[in-house]
C-alpha cells in the first residue's frame, strides 16, 4: 500500500514524473521534491520504477550528489533495470554523475552512445545551469 500522499494511479504519478524536471529547470527544488513525495517509492512496474529512479537522479543532481545518482542508475547501462523509454535521461545524469566525480572520459563514453546527439540539448534545455544545476563541464 503506498504511503500517504503517494501517488497510485499511473496518469497522476507521469503527469508528476513529467513536471518534476519543468521544477528543476525552473531552480525550484524544493517543488521538485514536493512532486517527488507524491511517487511511490519501490513501485513494482519497471516503467514506474525508473520514473521514480530517474526523478531521484534529477534531484539528486541538482544537489550535485553524484554517488545518489550513480546508486539510482548505475555505473553503466542496465546495471541497474530502467524502462527503455528513459534510457536515454538515465544516461544523461548517469554522465553527468561522473563528470561530477571527475571522470571525463567515462562521461564522455557514455555521452558518445546516445543514440541522437540532439537528446542532450533538449535534457540540458529543461534544467538550470548554475552552481546549484547540472551540467558545468561536459553539458554545456
Amino acid at each position: 500500500m503506498p504511503g500517504a500522499g503517494a501517488i497510485a494511479n499511473s496518469g497522476e504519478r507521469a503527469c508528476s514524473a513529467a513536471v518534476l524536471p519543468i521544477a528543476a529547470g525552473a531552480g525550484d527544488p524544493d517543488r521538485a521534491l514536493r512532486y517527488l513525495s507524491w511517487m511511490t517509492p519501490d513501485p513494482p512496474k519497471l516503467d514506474a520504477d525508473s520514473e521514480y529512479r530517474v526523478s531521484c537522479a534529477v534531484v539528486a543532481t541538482l544537489d550535485r550528489d553524484a554517488q545518489r545518482v550513480m546508486h539510482l542508475l548505475g555505473q553503466q547501462k542496465d546495471a541497474v533495470p530502467i524502462a527503455d523509454s528513459m534510457d536515454v535521461l538515465g544516461s544523461v545524469f548517469r554522465a553527468n554523475a561522473f563528470e561530477l566525480m571527475g571522470n571525463h572520459a567515462a562521461a564522455t563514453q557514455i555521452l558518445g552512445e546516445l543514440p541522437d546527439a540532439r537528446m542532450l540539448g533538449l535534457v540540458r534545455g529543461r534544467l538550470p545551469a548554475g552552481p546549484r544545476g547540472p551540467y558545468q563541464a561536459s553539458f554545456t
